[in-house]
This record gives C-alpha cells, sequence and structure tokens, in this order.
C-alpha cells in the first residue's frame, strides 16, 4: 500500500521486477525454463455445437471476481479454460468454493427474410427490392420525391417520381405492374414528374432543381423500344414566354404541353438569350479554360448578367474572384457608361432611337432616350419611358459638374463603342481593368440591376417610417435590436404610413435577413396601429433566398451584395400602411448556405432589412401578349425534331388530355374544356379542385378533385355527364390504413387491360394505386425509403415496425408485410 499525504491508502501493482548484473566476458545464461502451458487451474467443460463462448468466476459470496473468456470461438466436444486464481485486478483470491458460470452460442448472421418498404417484390417476386445496376428490373422509384407521374400505353405502364439520388425517376411496368426496366435521372436531380406516353415514345417533363439548372423547365423523350432518351425542350422564362408546365398529353406523334405561368407583375423584361453579350459595355471576354480539375475559373460574362438579374444568382465567390458590382467602362474620361444590349427590341429601358444606329455609341447623346425618372434613392425604382421598346440600356456614370463643352466634344469623337477588350485577371481588386489606363482612369459601380417588364413608381420616398425597435438609416436600412428569437407570437415589424391611400401591387425587396416575413396591409381607419391584431390584412410573404456557402461549386456566392426579390401582393391592393412583420429565422446552416448577408452565420434574434420599395403601378407600358402565360402549346414529334405547331390560348390552363376519338381536353380553372373546330367548348363545370385527369377507350372522363371533402377520382361520360366516384371521400387520415382512401392524385391513366393507375404525391406513405374502372381497390405499390433508410422494429413484439409515421404488420412466416396505420398525418 501506498501513503498519499491527505488521501486515503492508493494500491500500487508491481507486475516487473527486473534485476540487472553486469557479465563482463561470461556468456548469456540461458532462459529459465516455463513451469507450464497454461495457468494452473483448469476447468473442463463439454459443448455440442461450434460456437462462441464466455466463461466467469464468481466468488462464495456471488460476486463477480473474474471475466475469464468473452466471445471466444471454441469447437464442439471436449474443452479447457485455464484460471491462474486472479482477480480482474491480477490480485490472487482468498481461499474459498467460487463457482463458473458460461454461455455459448452459434453466433450472429444476417439472414435476409424480407423487404417491406417498397413492397414491390411482394407483389411481384420476381423483382427484386433493391437495384439491379439504374436499367434494370430491381428498386422502385425515388428516395427523395413521392411518385408524381403515371401513363400508360402500347403494353406498358410508365411510373416516374420528380427527384432521384437514390433509386430511379422513371419505372417502366409491364401492364401486370411487373418492373422492366428503368433510369434513374434526366439531369441533375430530375426525375419524371408529368408524364406522356403515345406508346411509341414516353415524355416527361422537369423542373431544374440543382445548381445553375434551377429555373430551367425540360422536357425529355424516352424511346419505348431502346430507351434512348433525349432532351427535348430546355428553357426559362422569357420576355416573350413564362414557363411553367401544368399539364401534359400526347397522341400520334404528338406533344401537348398546357403552361400556366404565375402571374407576375414583376416580370423581368428579358431573360439572358435575349441579351447581345459583344455589344455590351465592358466588354468581357470569354472565360478561359481550367488549368486543372475541378478549378472555377472566373466568368466575367456571366456574371455581369447575374447582376442584372437576367439569370441565376447574384455573384460573390471570392474577393477578385470575378465581379461582385456592375462595373462601367474605365478611363479617365468625364463619363463612364455601362450599356445592356438586346438582340431584339425589349420592353423596358433608356431607349435607343428607333432611327438611332445599333450598336449605339454609348457616348453619343443623340442615340438615347432619358428615363422618364431616375432613382434617387439607395434602393429606387427608375421609370422608363412608355409604350417604347428598346435594344440597349445605358448606364452613365459622371466625375464632377456637367460641362455641355466637354459634351458636344464627346459627341464628335469617333465610335469607340467597342473599345479594347478587358481582362477580368488583370485587376483582383476591381474585377476589371483596361491595358494601359492611367492613373486618372476611374470607374463607377452599381451593387445590380433587375429590368421589369412592366412600369412601377417607387411610394417608399413618401411614406412615414416607424419599426419595432431599432432605427432606420437615412438609406433604409433598419437594424433590429432585440435579444429573443424571433417568432410569430414575438415578431418585430416595419410599418411604411402614408396620408392618404396608396395603390400598391407589391414590393420589390433588397433583402431580409430572415427565414419568413409576413406582409400586411392596414385596413383600419385613420390611426395606423402596428401592433394592432384586428385590422391588419395578409397579403404576401417573403422568404430570402439563401447563399451558397460551398466554395469548389460555380454557384458558390457567400460574397453576393443582397439577394433581391419581389412580393406579388396578386392585385392592387388601396391602403394607407403596409407592415412587413418580420416572423422566423432560419435556425440551419447547411452547404447551400445561411442567408445572412456579411456571412453572420445563425442568431435566431437577428433582423436586419436592407431595402424595400413599395410599388404602384403605372399607365404606359408596352403591351402584353396573352399568350405569354397562358397558352396550350403543340408540338409535332414525328420528324428529327420536335417542332412548334400551334400555340392556342386558354384561361387558366392546367392538366391536359386526348381522348380515344383524339379530342383535346384541358383543365381551364376549375373547369374542363373539349377543343372542337380549333376552339375550346365548356364540358365540365361540377368540379371543385381538379388536379389530375386520364380517359379510356369508351372516351370516359376519370378527374381527381382535390377540395378536402371530395379527394375522390370523379368519373365522366364523353358528354361530360356525372357517373360515379372512385375512392372514398376525404383523403387520408390517421389511424388504421385504408386503402381505399386518396389522398394528392398527381397522376392518372387507364392501361391496356383497363386498370386505372393513380400516383400519389403524397410523402407518407409514398404510394401508386390500381383500382378496376368501375372503382374497386385492387393493390397499391408502397415506397421506397428516404435517403438512408430507416425504421423501428418493436423490441416486445417483432411483427410491428414503425417506419416515420407508418406503421406495418410483418409476418414472417410468410415473408410479407402490410401497411396497419398511419399513426400521423404528416403536412
Amino acid at each position: 500500500m501506498l501513503k498519499v499525504a491527505g488521501n486515503s491508502p492508493q494500491v500500487a501493482t508491481i507486475t516487473t521486477l527486473n534485476v540487472l548484473t553486469d557479465l563482463g566476458n561470461d556468456p548469456v545464461p540461458e532462459p529459465a525454463k516455463r513451469l507450464g502451458m497454461f495457468p494452473p487451474f483448469p476447468i473442463p467443460y463439454t459443448l455440442d455445437a461450434d460456437g462462441y463462448f464466455t466463461m466467469v468466476i464468481d466468488a462464495p459470496d456471488g460476486t463477480r471476481v473474474r471475466n475469464l473468456v468473452a466471445r471466444e470461438q471454441r469447437r464442439n466436444g471436449a474443452n479447457t479454460e485455464y484460471w491462474d486464481l486472479k482477480d480482474e485486478f491480477g490480485r490472487f483470491v482468498e481461499p474459498g468454493t467460487y463457482t463458473w458460470k458460461a454461455i455459448t452460442h452459434p453466433g450472429l448472421r444476417l439472414r435476409y427474410e424480407f423487404t417491406v418498404y417498397p413492397n414491390v417484390s411482394q407483389l411481384h417476386p420476381e423483382n427484386s427490392a433493391w437495384l439491379n445496376g439504374f436499367s434494370g428490373p430491381g428498386g422502385w422509384l425515388a428516395d427523395h420525391s413521392p411518385p408524381y407521374g403515371v401513363c400508360a400505353g402500347g403494353g406498358h405502364v410508365f411510373v416516374g417520381a420528380s427527384c432521384p439520388e437514390a433509386g430511379v425517376g422513371f419505372a417502366a411496368l409491364n401492364v401486370s405492374g411487373r418492373k422492366l426496366w428503368g433510369i434513374h435521372s434526366f439531369g441533375p436531380f430530375s426525375g419524371a414528374r408529368r408524364m406522356a406516353t403515345d406508346g411509341r415514345k414516353v415524355y416527361v417533363e422537369n423542373m431544374g432543381i440543382a445548381y445553375d439548372d434551377v429555373g430551367f423547365e425540360h422536357v425529355w423523350s424516352v424511346d419505348v423500344r431502346t430507351h434512348e432518351v433525349k432532351e427535348l425542350i430546355c428553357r426559362k422564362t422569357n420576355e416573350r414566354r413564362a414557363v411553367g408546365v401544368s399539364g401534359m398529353a400526347a397522341a400520334a406523334g404528338r406533344l401537348y404541353l398546357s403552361i400556366c405561368a404565375k402571374e407576375n407583375s414583376f416580370l423581368a423584361a428579358a431573360g439572358e438569350e435575349a441579351v447581345d453579350i459583344l455589344n455590351c459595355l465592358p466588354r468581357y471576354p470569354e472565360p478561359r479554360p481550367p488549368k486543372r480539375p475541378y478549378e472555377i475559373v472566373p466568368n466575367p460574362r456571366d456574371h455581369f448578367l447575374r447582376l442584372f438579374r437576367l439569370k441565376g444568382a447574384p455573384p460573390g465567390y471570392a474577393p477578385g474572384h470575378g465581379l461582385t458590382y456592375l462595373e462601367s467602362t474605365r478611363g479617365p474620361g468625364r463619363r463612364q457608361h455601362i450599356v445592356l444590349a438586346f438582340k431584339q427590341p425589349v420592353a423596358i429601358g433608356s431607349c435607343v432611337k428607333p432611327d438611332a444606329p445599333y450598336p449605339p455609341n454609348a457616348d453619343r447623346k443623340d442615340h438615347w432616350l432619358d428615363f422618364e425618372k431616375q432613382a434617387e434613392l439607395a434602393w429606387d425604382v427608375a421609370i422608363a419611358p412608355t409604350n417604347t421598346l428598346t435594344r440597349a440600356l445605358r448606364i452613365t456614370f459622371i466625375s464632377g459638374e456637367d460641362d455641355d463643352l466637354a459634351e458636344a466634344i464627346a459627341e464628335d469623337e469617333p465610335d469607340v463603342r467597342n473599345g479594347p477588350d478587358l481582362d477580368l485577371e488583370d485587376n483582383r481588386n476591381s474585377g476589371s481593368d483596361l491595358a494601359g489606363s492611367d492613373r486618372r482612369s476611374w470607374i463607377g459601380q452599381l451593387e445590380g440591376m433587375k429590368l421589369f417588364r412592366r412600369r412601377f413608381e417607387n411610394l417608399y420616398g413618401t411614406a412615414k417610417i416607424s419599426v419595432s425597435s431599432g432605427a432606420v438609416s437615412r438609406d433604409g436600412v433598419w437594424i433590429a435590436k432585440r435579444a429573443e428569437p424571433l417568432s410569430p407570437e414575438n415578431p418585430e415589424w416595419f410599418v411604411m404610413e402614408w396620408n392618404s391611400p396608396q395603390t400598391i401591387r407589391g414590393l420589390a425587396v433588397k433583402e431580409i435577413d430572415c427565414k419568413l416575413a409576413e406582409v400586411d396591409v392596414w385596413t383600419g381607419g385613420d390611426r395606423v396601429e402596428p401592433a394592432d391584431q384586428d385590422h391588419w390584412k395578409k397579403v404576401g410573404q417573403y422568404t430570402p433566398r439563401r447563399r451558397m456557402n460551398h466554395p469548389g461549386f460555380s454557384g458558390h456566392n457567400a460574397l453576393a451584395l443582397y439577394m433581391d426579390d419581389t412580393v406579388d401582393f396578386g392585385s392592387d391592393v388601396s391602403t394607407r400602411a403596409v407592415r412587413i412583420r418580420v416572423v422566423e429565422q432560419w435556425l440551419t446552416e447547411t452547404r447551400e448556405g445561411s442567408c445572412a448577408k456579411d456571412q453572420l452565420g445563425i442568431d435566431p434574434a437577428r433582423c436586419r432589412l436592407f431595402g424595400v420599395a413599395p410599388l404602384r403601378l403605372i399607365p404606359g407600358e408596352a403591351p402584353v401578349d396573352p399568350l405569354t402565360t397562358q397558352r396550350i402549346e403543340v408540338y409535332d414529334d414525328s420528324g428529327d425534331a420536335l417542332k412548334l405547331a400551334e400555340e392556342i390560348h386558354l384561361k387558366d390552363p392546367g392538366e391536359i388530355a386526348v381522348d380515344a376519338k383524339g379530342r383535346l381536353l384541358a383543365f381551364s380553372g376549375k373547369s374542363i374544356a373539349r377543343l372542337e373546330n380549333g376552339r375550346f367548348q365548356p364540358l365540365i363545370n361540377d368540379l371543385a379542385n381538379p388536379l389530375s385527369m386520364t380517359t379510356d377507350r369508351d372516351c370516359s372522363i376519370y378527374v381527381f378533385d382535390a377540395a378536402p371533402d371530395r379527394k375522390v377520382i370523379r368519373v365522366y361520360d364523353e358528354r361530360g355527364v356525372f357517373l360515379r366516384s372512385i375512392g372514398e371521400p376525404g383523403g387520408y387520415e390517421a389511424g388504421p390504413w385504408n386503402p381505399n382512401r386518396l389522398n394528392s392524385i398527381t397522376g392518372l391513366a387507364v392501361d391496356d387491360n383497363g386498370f386505372l393507375w393513380a400516383a400519389d404525391s403524397t410523402y407518407w406513405p409514398k404510394r401508386v394505386s390500381v383500382w378496376s374502372l368501375d372503382g374497386v381497390f385492387q393493390r397499391e405499390y408502397l415506397g421506397p425509403t428516404e435517403y438512408g433508410g430507416g425504421g423501428t422494429l418493436d423490441p416486445w413484439d417483432k411483427t410491428r415496425l414503425f417506419y416515420g409515421p407508418l406503421e406495418f404488420e410483418l409476418d414472417w412466416e410468410k415473408g410479407t408485410s402490410r401497411l396497419k396505420s398511419l399513426t400521423w398525418i404528416c403536412d
């Protein structure tokens, strides 16, 4: 025992004693012979089978003194373990009667029993529940998204899910439902959303959701015989046509698309494809090739378009890595310019006169018309002249006072609109430079600009501003002062008030540092009460776009100056005050980054507003083509290339279908119309919320009505007469699973054997159901799991498996399962 001052005695163990001696020239003695191979106390025992073996020794009082062997492999028959009569601490035990105990087992082994979710192998044993390669017959649909589309024809049924990472986004089945082959995806995280087939090809559409694909609308075709995939359409909203597929159909070599773009008062005046980049100023070169794998090369042309909000998100990769500001030409002159040139006239701008040459000379005053109203505030709107089209927009920066003589001299100088090329990498600080520029050279900068198709007036300058805390700077920046997390019950508010009612269409928001802000208008009397509970009406909400904080990806823009957006009220609103209630802050950061400007990270109490403009719509804009946002597109796909054959206007078009007689049916709002002699004629008018549609060989029409009190498939004859409903009304309910209920059917199809397939875009459960045409439930395809799988087996009852809100009943003898309960309803 060692006695340590001030403490209780401590035990020290001496494990080895070594004695050293000087042997001189004597030989090294032989090592001492071992007295035995094993410790002195043998414990014999016999096993009936090979297995893992554990033995322990207990003292006379039953306490454990030694764990002798743990999970060692031993053979069947006679065996012996040896004990050195020591306890776990290496001390010899006291004399007495000791007891040994042992357990043995054959070892844990993995044995496949059956797969619960997806259940495809229970319905079709020839199909494995796991993939056999993306193109093989195994597996079932996508991890990140539920089923969305379904179509049938040519002896096949095709089902799709919009967002696969694992699994597949497209599956081809025979008419009995056995999977034949699949396709993982058609683009980054892009499977099949809406689907249509003419038996020869399958058409699928999806909106791009990843990286630089965001905002693009895609349509692909899949050859049923060869499985070849071909991209037919890749487009995004431009000044002529807005995107927004709301329905798809195919028949006899023709593809039909229903387009119903959201009515947007703040539609951009142009898209990137409208820009004549070679005649813009400054002139930026094409980016050089990468010098190493995965290098992100600065692309000033791309950044120029992004800073005008003509594509993607605002740039902001890294200091000196491309543009962060819009920059003018560089030189010693008093005036420097930015010129945005267009290939065709667009309805926006400080306009090129109709008889002015193109490309225009940025320095020639007679080539340009001034804006009706210039921007004056830090976050403001400049109003273009009425009813004009332009091929160029000029932004001029002036150093010093106006000088009429200098202006006249500039107009007589030669046209130098092309100037020397700009090399982005010559000046890492500004992002652009002119070779050989002297010390007198200068540039102007703008944080960014967005071009609206319509004409607006900014009402901020005439508003009285009040806030819940903090202060508002002269340039409109508000930083609230608070310590508690934001919440709907305890928000921050920013109020703009006018002396008389103003007609407001919406807000242009520079950026609000939050996750959610709600926008209200005052409906009360003359005295505006910001905290009043009864006299504010919600007209919109704002969730900012998040910066991507992921270096090494081209979309990384953590240093973007601002992430602007708009809040469209949907119609003109007359009010004396607008209130912005900031009710929630981001609580997570992902690789897509934090919303926070200046990379401040997560703070649930932070609230900042960097600029807001309440906008009044004013007359004088160029006429808008009604086909811009609402139309049926008819394409000829009988040749080598897809050709647009016709565009037909239809109010609020939705899902479409072609019946057995070749007639086109379309949702028009809450009604169904049929195309006859080139015009749509009303057919069905008793729907509450139609969501999907298909027809059968008798031209009967099947429509899923998503109204909460319905949620059934309504069946009509070809005259539009209601016949019957399929499914029990009301949608999914918590409790025992009822397969006769439907919830959110986004895809319907009738196969060649006369069965109705319904794709339900509810996530829990992921479900495709099959019905007879008279409404009798046949079977359901469930799954697959979300990314990473999961699930919990009841430790007291192995017939119960829980996965999210789903409870399954397992039959281990038969190797089958059924969905037993929906324990709660998920949003």
